[in-house]
């Protein structure tokens, strides 16, 4: 199934961070506050949470919707901050929604 580009979620989030002037708030799992921005050409994002180096394209979104309707809707968090891929008795593995780059 080919997601329209007005409906895809990379879409959708770069356009309302976007309205938010390219900052935001979002909350974690946990209920933790992580801040999102817009970088300059708004064609990536930077958040609190990531290492201040990491710059991120709204494609990633994407990436992880389809992962999740492969996966009939829902996925466990995987843990790659603590656990390589494929390590850490399926802490993070190809089940688990967690980026690993």
């Amino acid at each position: 199934m080919k997601i329209p580009q007005d409906l895809k979620a990379s879409e959708i989030i770069r356009k309302k961070l976007e309205a938010e002037n390219g900052k935001a708030t979002v909350f974690t799992l946990n209920g933790k506050p992580c801040k999102i921005w817009a970088d300059l050409n708004a064609q990536k994002f930077k958040s609190n949470k990531l290492p201040s180096n990491a710059c991120f394209t709204y494609q990633i979104f994407d990436g992880i919707v389809e992962f999740l309707l492969l996966k009939g809707g829902e996925a466990p968090k995987g843990n790659g901050r603590n656990y390589k891929l494929g390590y850490g008795y399926g802490k993070c593995n190809e089940h688990t929604a967690v980026r690993t780059e």
